[in-house]
């Protein structure tokens, strides 16, 4: 390998390239998947120090990369992601050398017995899994004082843009994105903790439909909320991630749905017409008072380049309640049994089984543990974990009927309007609860607080139509920007 070589393409070209370039400088011969590994471990060396993205390296990446490439030159690529570095939230279990704790210090020694369904997808697609990303302790199930930006295992991951809010749970699979220290991440999302920290961190984030990729494999929050998706550069990166990990699998029932995407052409859906003849609807009860004048005026400025594309906006719209109205209780309820199973069912050698002995264990390290309390755990597991409280059944009721059949779908339906669009990672509770698509892309960069991103929100199985109107989007904008490396 020609280091000056390596140098003058990790400098000058590899920040900008995106999947398919870099497919075509493999085929070509100017790079191969080994150098690819190696310069993003250089990137991680330099600009990761004081950002704390990455929580761990594969320490096979190398010899996964290298036998990639011999691969290709023996039978071709496998897929679009044949020796692409991809990174994983840390709570997405792998079954090498790379711990599974879902940011946690008590599972700082835990490996995963098999990979996860979406990890595993990534590899029969040839993708090189690069490492973990720092997340939010226990996806924010821990503390209500803990920030977005800590956990236990690894600290505080800082923002790469500046002195500005990170977001969650999936901060460091975006701040590493920003960064450039891998082509692409997957993170999970239970309510916001994909769109959120990609709007702060200037990525387009997919938050697909529940039921479109697996849970399998990864250590849960609650099950009817939780989905993965990729965070990427722009949103051709991110459709071809997302392409791979779609699919159905026998041991997640809810991705039935997912069936007819098996073998589904997400890349036809890349129009930069995509806007033309859309009907959009803009609920601006749900953030006019939460974001700034500038983020407010940014946000008009965008739905103006939105009609000159020839979208109709109906502004405003009431979907009938606010985001608060549709709570967090169902979580808390979900976490202790689904947690306490996969808890359970883990290696033998691991002391940490249940949500009890997990609680037991911060209190017996509080100065490691308990820097910020354990109220959201302690409040999970008061409850009976049999899922049959009154009070659990009326908030799931009330989260599906609100943001479902008298919010987000119905108001959709009687406007005959395709997607909302929000500033922001606004819109995120609602989709989440309803299991609901978001397609956040960035716009601009707000000096006060950092980078402003839109949001695209459609009904169940809608991505084909988001992905349409975030591609045209950004093909017009071209929002993102990126940190001072």
């Amino acid at each position: 390998m020609d280091s000056d070589k390596l140098k003058e393409y990790r400098l000058g070209k590899l920040d900008d390239v995106t999947i398919a370039d870099l497919q075509k400088d493999m085929e070509d011969g100017m790079v191969t998947s080994e150098e690819l590994v190696l310069m993003f471990h250089e990137n991680i060396s330099e600009r990761d120090s004081s950002i704390n993205s990455i929580i761990e390296v594969n320490p096979d990446a190398l010899t996964i990369a290298q036998a990639l490439d011999i691969e290709r030159k023996l039978s071709g690529p496998r897929s679009a992601l044949h020796g692409i570095p991809i990174l994983l939230k840390d709570n997405i279990g792998t079954a090498d050398k790379m711990h599974t704790s879902a940011g946690s210090y008590a599972l700082k020694d835990f490996y995963s017995q098999e990979d996860a369904v979406v990890a595993a997808k990534l590899r029969k697609a040839g993708a090189v899994l690069l490492g973990k990303t720092h997340m939010t302790e226990w996806a924010d199930m821990m503390s209500n004082d803990m920030p977005d930006n800590y956990c236990s295992r690894s600290g505080h991951v800082e923002h790469p843009f500046g002195d500005y809010y990170i977001g969650g749970s999936s901060s460091g699979s975006a701040a590493a994105i920003a960064l450039n220290l891998a082509v692409a991440s997957i993170g999970t999302e239970t309510s916001g903790s994909i769109i959120n920290p990609a709007d702060e961190n200037s990525l387009v984030g997919i938050k697909p439909t529940l039921g479109l990729t697996s849970r399998s494999g990864i250590i849960p929050l609650a099950p009817t909320q939780d989905v993965a998706g990729p965070l990427a550069k722009s949103v051709t990166d991110a459709v071809t991630v997302f392409s791979v990990i779609v699919g159905w699998d026998a041991d997640d029932e809810i991705t039935i749905g997912a069936q007819p995407f098996e073998t589904y052409d997400w890349h036809a859906h890349l129009k930069e017409e995509g806007l033309r003849g859309a009907r959009l609807a803009v609920p601006r009860h749900l953030f006019e008072e939460s974001i700034t004048e500038n983020e407010l005026e940014l946000f008009n400025e965008s739905l103006d380049i939105i009609r000159s594309m020839g979208a109709e906006i109906i502004d405003p719209v009431d979907v009938g309640i606010s985001e608060e109205e549709v709570g967090s209780e169902v979580q808390f309820f979900e976490f202790k049994p689904n947690l306490n199973e996969y808890l359970g069912k883990s290696h033998p050698s691991n002391p940490i089984r249940s949500l009890d002995d997990l609680i037991a264990f911060h209190k017996k390290y509080p100065e490691k543990m308990l820097r910020y309390g354990q109220d959201k755990l302690e409040k999970s597991n008061a409850t009976s974990g049999r899922l049959n409280e009154p009070e659990y059944v009326e908030a799931l009721k009330k989260k599906r009927l609100l943001t479902g059949e008298k919010g987000i779908n119905s108001t959709l339906k009687e406007l005959e309007a395709d997607a909302f669009i929000l500033p922001k990672d606004f819109g995120g509770n609602f989709g989440a609860a309803a299991g609901m698509p978001l397609i956040t892309v960035p716009y601009r960069f707000e000096e006060e607080n950092g980078p402003f991103g839109i949001t695209f929100m459609g009904p169940a199985f809608s991505e084909t139509k988001l992905i349409e109107l975030a591609y045209a989007f950004e093909q017009k904008t071209n929002g993102r920007v990126k940190p001072d490396y």
